[in-house]
């Protein structure tokens, strides 16, 4: 009951949003820089929630540096402890 209970709200949702895109009384004026700045918060706090996630996973879609074949590094790993 929980889910169709959702999916009425979301269908119930989506027809008044419709029905009000006829009507010029719903225009409401966006200063774009207001909203630019909303956009902008919204992608660092997402991608902030991501890259700790992928940290605490040990993935990191990102590096400094040049990347090393695995058959060099083991080989400078040898040399280095002999």
């Amino acid at each position: 009951t929980q889910t169709i209970s959702f999916q009425y709200a979301i269908t119930k949702a989506f027809c008044v949003a419709f029905v009000m895109t006829f009507f010029s009384v719903f225009d409401v004026p966006v200063f774009w820089p207001i909203l630019l700045c909303y956009w902008i918060v919204l992608f660092v706090l997402t991608m902030k929630r991501q890259i700790l996630h992928m940290v605490k996973y040990k993935y990191v879609p990102f590096s400094m540096g040049k990347q090393l074949p695995v058959s060099l590094v083991l080989l400078g790993a040898v040399r280095q402890s002999e």
